[in-house]
Formats: C-alpha cells, sequence, structure tokens
C-alpha cells in the first residue's frame, strides 16, 4: 500500500509497538499506522532545530538544538521529554544509541577544512572521545547494539570501526575502493552492512573486521539499508547516476546466501528502507509525499 503524506518523507524507522514514523521535509515527523496508512500524530522540532534522526527502537526522536543541546521526543505521544548536552563542538549529522547513552556527530576539524573530527559523548555530555574520522566530510554514522562500537564512514571511501568506551580504534577498513553511503549493524551486531557508489553490499563480521560476504545484484548505487529483525534478510535501496529521479530497485536479500528473494520498484532515489518489527512489512521512503508499504508473508 501507499501513505500518502503532506510533505516530502525521508528517513523513515518502525517504532516497537509496530507504528511507522517518518522525518518530513518540513521538518517534522508523522507517525502512522502502516496498514491503514491513517495518520496518528505530527511532531515538530523547535524551530531552529536541526539533523533531525530516528531513534525507532525506542519510540523517540532525536534533534540538535541552537545551543548544541540534543533535544528528544516520544513520538508515541507527541512530547517532548528530554533535553541533553551535545557535544562541545558545533557537530553535523546525529547518532546516537536508543537509549541515549551515547550521542555522536563529526565536526570540521581545526585549521583543515577538508579533514573531519568525530566526537563522541555520554547522556550527560561528557566527552567519550574524539577522533579523526577522514576527509571530505562523513557520510554515515551508526552504533552497534548495546552502543559498545561505533562506526564512521567518510567520503575519502574509508570506514572506521572504534571501541565506544575509550575510542580505540578496531578496524579501518579501506578495501573499498568508492564513497559508503549507507551503513547498518545487524540486531545482533555481529555484522556491518556496507553499500555504496559500487552498488555492493557488504557484509562485515565485526568479531575479527574481516569481509564475510558481498551481495551484487543491485542495478543502482546503493543509498539505504536496513535489516530484518531476525538478522537473516536485508533490504537495500539504490539511485541512479543519471539523475535521482530515475527510477530505481528496492531490493530483499537473504544475508546468509546472498540470494535475492524479492524486488520492489520505487519512482526514484530511495532515501530509506525499513522493517515492521516482526519482520511482516517493508517499508521505503524516496523523497515523495509518501511512503511505500510492501507485506513480505
Amino acid at each position: 500500500m501507499t501513505i500518502t503524506a503532506e510533505s516530502e518523507v525521508g528517513r523513515i524507522a518502525f517504532l516497537p509497538g509496530g507504528l511507522l514514523a517518518g522525518l518530513c521535509a518540513d521538518g517534522k515527523a508523522r507517525v502512522w499506522d502502516p496498514r491503514s496508512g491513517a495518520l496518528k500524530r505530527t511532531v515538530a522540532p523547535d524551530k531552529g532545530d536541526s539533523d533531525a534522526t530516528l531513534l525507532g527502537a525506542s519510540s523517540q526522536m532525536a534533534a540538535l538544538g541552537k545551543d548544541g543541546s540534543v533535544k528528544v521526543w516520544n513520538l508515541e505521544t507527541g512530547e517532548k521529554v528530554r533535553r541533553l548536552a551535545g557535544p562541545e563542538h558545533r557537530v553535523r549529522g546525529l547518532a546516537a544509541t536508543p537509549e541515549l547513552s551515547l550521542i555522536a556527530g563529526a565536526s570540521v576539524a581545526a585549521g583543515n577544512p577538508s579533514e573531519r573530527i568525530v566526537h563522541v559523548v555520554d547522556g550527560a555530555g561528557r566527552s567519550r572521545f574524539d577522533a579523526a574520522a577522514g576527509l571530505g566530510g562523513t557520510s554515515v554514522l551508526a552504533f552497534a547494539p548495546g552502543g559498545s562500537v561505533f562506526a564512521v564512514a567518510s567520503y575519502d571511501t574509508s570506514i572506521r570501526a572504534f571501541n565506544s568506551r575509550n575510542g580505540e580504534l578496531l578496524r579501518h577498513i579501506e578495501e573499498i575502493p568508492v564513497a559508503t553511503f549507507a551503513m547498518v549493524f545487524s540486531p545482533d551486531g555481529r555484522m556491518l552492512a556496507t553499500g555504496g557508489a559500487d552498488r555492493i553490499v557488504r557484509l562485515w563480521d565485526t568479531a575479527n573486521w574481516s569481509l564475510a560476504r558481498r551481495l551484487e545484484g543491485q542495478p543502482e548505487m546503493i543509498s539505504a539499508l536496513a535489516w530484518a529483525p531476525d538478522g537473516k534478510r536485508l533490504l537495500s535501496g539504490g539511485f541512479s547516476e543519471l539523475t535521482t529521479r530515475q527510477p530505481v530497485s528496492v531490493i530483499l536479500w537473504d544475508a546468509g546466501t546472498g540470494r535475492i528473494l524479492r524486488k520492489f520498484d520505487a519512482a526514484q532515489r530511495v532515501d530509506s528502507v525499513a522493517f515492521s518489527p516482526d519482520g511482516s512489512l517493508a517499508a521505503m521512503s524516496c523523497r515523495r509525499k509518501e511512503v511505500a508499504v510492501w507485506s513480505l508473508a
């Protein structure tokens, strides 16, 4: 089915109770019933807030305030529930663990506008670590479930994985020849899926950071990834190098074998994909005033 929205929908996430949330171009988050398409509520950040992100696993949305603080809304009720001290540096991009015990963002390095520094702080705003995050900007920030590992992908084609407790560099992945645009840890944290300009989904074993599997068959550059709750399936969505408005594909993969299970059509560049908590539904947004929802039964 297709859920219609009043504004173009970007990032989406399912909430634990099964509702579907989406961040829209007008700055608001909207929450729908994914089976009926009914709009349940609209949540608006404060004027001037930026870099909003959905913490679907905890039914929350976080955004950076103008003063650098991190504000948190409960998407089930629409109420602002917390205000946390953010990193001391003004950051772009925002990632957090579901319980907001760790928060991360990236800033420009002092004296070198091409270099980025990633900052990880705890829920009280105390610095955990700052680390070099590559050149040319950061494309994706991600915490592993439980928050023990933090990863950052940069446009210099590298990915860095850190111990979130002390900032120890666990792995500097330099084997990918192109930029990474999507990156997500599996529900058990044992795999990190990455995808980007070369149309290949790579699965990295986080026990030793070796490349465990390559999933090949996505026709377009990869811009969105999501794991099923059982960790056995994976969704990927892409975009054409010709134009972001070119029709593209969303692919459902068997993560264990690399086999393509199903393909879905998308009207243009895919911004986000998501599984419902029970794994029975898949959803996709592509910067249009709608969200596509498919049954996987």
